[in-house]
C-alpha cells in the first residue's frame, strides 16, 4: 500500500469519526483534503492497479453517506421534539396567565 493510499484511508477514518461525533465542520474539512488526495492518487497511478482500493473506498463512501443520513434524521427528530416541547410550554404559559382559553369543569 502506498503512502497516498494509507493517507486516504486514514482521512476516511477521521471523516467517519467526525460524522459520528456530529462535528460537521471537521468532517467537511477532512473530506475536502481526502478528495484532494484521491484526485492525486487517481492521476498518479494506473487505474487498474487501484481497482480494489477504489472499490473498497466506494463501499466506505456509501457507508459514510448512510451515516450522514442517519445523523440527519436524528437531528431532525430532536428538533421536532424540541419544537413540540416549546409549543407545550407556550400553551401551558398561556393557560396559566389567563390569556389562553381554558375549559373549566364544574
Amino acid at each position: 500500500m502506498t503512502d497516498l493510499v494509507a493517507a486516504v484511508i486514514g482521512l476516511t477514518d477521521r471523516v467517519e469519526a467526525a460524522i459520528e461525533a456530529g462535528d460537521w465542520v471537521e468532517a467537511q474539512e477532512l473530506e475536502a483534503e481526502r478528495r484532494r488526495l484521491l484526485e492525486q492518487l487517481a492521476v498518479a497511478n494506473e487505474p487498474s492497479a487501484l481497482k480494489e482500493t477504489f472499490t473498497a473506498l466506494e463501499a466506505r463512501n456509501f457507508r459514510l453517506i448512510g451515516l450522514v443520513e442517519h445523523q440527519k434524521r436524528r437531528v431532525l427528530r430532536e428538533a421536532a421534539v424540541a419544537r413540540v416541547a416549546r409549543e407545550g410550554v407556550a400553551a401551558y404559559t398561556a393557560v396559566g396567565d389567563g390569556s389562553g382559553s381554558a375549559t373549566s369543569i364544574a
